[in-house]
């Protein structure tokens, strides 16, 4: 008996917010502007036959992508902003090396479950972003001090040896990224988050600091697609139903007497 109360407690409160929503300035404004500028009012064509929900549905394909569009700028934005934020965290904090590489808790980002992923990813972030992973390196310490390192632990060594041996035509700074080279992010394996500790070597330091600039025109730009959005929008409702005639025509024009 309270269960039904309730349930018909809360769907008269819904239903009272709904027509309240309806009643309210902002809903008539919205249907306003969308049966004047984003509303479908196809003809009636001769070889185009078009049902009679066709205008909703072509109005509803438009405004939802419209929206992706939109949600789509304000995600890019939103990731930009983070990146950004983070990797500035670093350069601000001077992890240049393994030596001043910091974790995500010592950033006061361990937090961020989206740069967690854009970390594991790799992404935008790996360009300049590198990470200590102490736990590998433990790892195959202690399996060849223990000797219990297999064969293909082994040829991995020499071929990291090989790697690292010096090419006469690579710049100073060329040989001083190669020698992070296996900490870049790959994307590739489960990252400790915990342990791991990330830097940008100083030879990017310049290049993150140019491609990471806080600059605050990304809402300027969501502000930007939104208007150009609604705008396109409705010059597409507006005329959709004259080239769907256009089409129409040419069949017309084209079809055998």
């Amino acid at each position: 008996m309270h269960t039904i109360g309730l349930y018909v407690a809360s769907g008269l409160f819904w239903e009272g917010m709904i027509n309240r929503f309806k009643e309210s300035v902002v809903y008539q404004l919205i249907s306003y502007f969308s049966e004047r500028y984003f509303s479908v009012s196809f003809h009636r064509y001769e070889h185009i036959p078009l049902g009679p929900s066709a205008n909703r549905s072509a109005q509803m394909i438009i405004l939802a992508a419209v929206i992706a569009l939109i949600m789509a700028s304000v995600i890019i934005t939103v990731t930009k902003a983070r990146q950004v934020r983070f990797v500035r965290k670093l350069l601000k904090g001077e992890c240049f090396s393994t030596a001043t590489a910091k974790t995500l808790a010592e950033l006061g980002e361990f937090r961020s479950t989206f740069l967690r992923r854009e970390l594991s990813r790799g992404g935008t972030l790996r360009r300049c972003v590198y990470c200590a992973r102490e736990d590998i390196v433990e790892a195959s310490d202690a399996a060849f001090e223990n000797g219990s390192a297999t064969a293909e632990v082994a040829e991995t060594a020499d071929l990291e040896k090989k790697e690292t041996a010096e090419d006469p035509s690579e710049t100073a700074e060329q040989k001083a990224l190669r020698m992070h080279e296996k900490n870049r992010l790959s994307g590739e394996g489960k990252l400790d988050f915990t342990t791991a500790r990330f830097y940008i070597p100083k030879e990017l330091k310049y290049f993150a600091d140019v491609r990471f600039e806080r600059r605050g025109f990304g809402w300027l730009t969501v502000l930007l697609t939104v208007a150009l959005s609604l705008v396109g929008a409705a010059l597409i409702c507006h005329f959709l139903p004259d080239f769907i005639q256009l089409l129409d025509n040419l069949i017309t024009m084209t079809a055998p007497q």
